[in-house]
């Protein structure tokens, strides 16, 4: 399931749907739907956590 979601956000940011930036993909993996290493595969950036 994990792969399906992390697809789903991939392509919502590719493209630019309304609200899929980069503090929407995190907010993906803060919740633990997509690693840090999907993140970065799909904004080309480390996730660094905001505390």
């Amino acid at each position: 399931m994990n792969d399906l979601f992390f697809t789903m956000i991939k392509e919502q940011f590719d493209w630019g749907w309304a609200g899929a930036d980069k503090s929407y993909v995190a907010g993906y993996v803060k919740n633990g739907i997509i690693t840090a290493e999907q993140y970065q595969e799909i904004v080309g950036e480390s996730y660094v956590a905001q505390v």
